[in-house]
């Protein structure tokens, strides 16, 4: 088995991509550092398509402190909404056997919440001070639904 860490040389990649290889699992990997934007389509396309994973964990993302996601919201956003779609694109015209585990960080809870629960993670706002970044998770969240239900995509969302 193939695996692909989108967002390899990030904080969660590179210990995830140490943990795999000392499991001994094939692995390879993609970011902005190593060549590959995911924002870039064609060239994201041509990564997929070269590496041919079986599975894909999507742990790529454009965050930073509170400060940065508030600041920069709408390029948070975007950005992230546009990887998740070239990833289940290009997932869905390559390859649709392919699975994706993707994390799905907890500040895609209501912001009111003090204690977090699975079953309520999508009842009521996220937090204002991380609204573009905790609603592209979401998105993720909903992207993956629509992908599996049209194209029959299996995703595995992991909620943190």
């Amino acid at each position: 088995m193939k695996i692909a860490i989108l967002g390899k040389t990030g904080f969660i990649g590179q210990n995830l991509h140490r943990r795999l290889v000392k499991d001994k699992h094939v692995v390879v990997g993609c970011s902005r550092s190593t060549g590959v934007d995911i924002l870039n389509y064609n060239q994201f396309k041509e990564f997929i398509d070269k590496e041919k994973p079986d599975v894909i964990y999507n742990v790529a993302c454009h965050v930073g402190s509170m400060r940065y996601v508030s600041a920069n919201a709408a390029d948070v956003i975007s950005d992230n909404i546009q990887m998740s779609i070239n990833l289940y694109r290009a997932v869905n015209e390559l390859n649709p056997a392919i699975k994706i585990i993707q994390p799905l960080a907890n500040c895609g809870y209501p912001g009111d919440s003090s204690i977090q629960h699975e079953e309520n993670w999508l009842d009521g706002d996220v937090h204002e001070s991380v609204f573009s970044f905790g609603n592209s998770k979401r998105c993720m969240y909903y992207l993956s639904k629509c992908y599996n239900d049209q194209y029959g995509i299996n995703t595995v969302n992991l909620l943190f």
